[in-house]
């Protein structure tokens, strides 16, 4: 069965930097599992892998706009640690639920996982820019399996 709009696929990966650095791979996180044609991974890489078959494999290099979005400078804030509660001990690295209000009224909300960036008494800084943002990365996928997930 080869890659189509809505096929359950699952894929061993790598994602590396320009430098070879290794970000993140399927050796310490497990398979990647999507749909394709659910926007659950980049766009070009979700393009490349259509019609793909169970051992193909991928080698895609992608720009920041491709992967995961350009650093916003923006995305760096600050919070009072009196703002966490009392018993949480936060570090730099630590991923944070934070929750955000879409709109000025006060109504819609989200939560997203922030990375503490620095600690000190009187602040603990956050970036909410994935921990990618801003770099070229090369993914390397070899799919696994390719199933018809329009039952599930």
């Amino acid at each position: 069965m080869k890659i189509r709009q809505n096929s359950r696929v699952e894929l061993d990966y790598t994602i590396a930097g320009t430098d070879g650095e290794i970000y993140e791979s399927s050796a310490e996180n497990g398979p990647l599992t999507y749909v394709q044609g659910e926007d659950e991974i980049p766009p070009l890489l979700q393009a490349a892998l259509e019609g793909r078959a169970v051992g193909e494999e991928v080698e895609l290099v992608l720009a920041p706009a491709d992967a995961f979005g350009e650093y916003d400078p923006d995305g760096i804030v600050s919070i009072p640690p009196a703002e966490f509660p009392e018993d949480t001990e936060v570090e730099p690295g630590d991923l944070v639920p934070v929750t955000i209000e879409l709109d000025d009224e006060g109504g819609e909300c989200e939560e997203i996982e922030m990375r503490v960036v620095e600690v000190t008494p009187d602040a603990v800084i956050l970036d909410m820019n994935p921990a990618l943002a801003g770099k070229t990365i090369t993914f390397t996928v070899r799919v696994l399996s390719v199933r018809n997930s329009d039952a599930e």
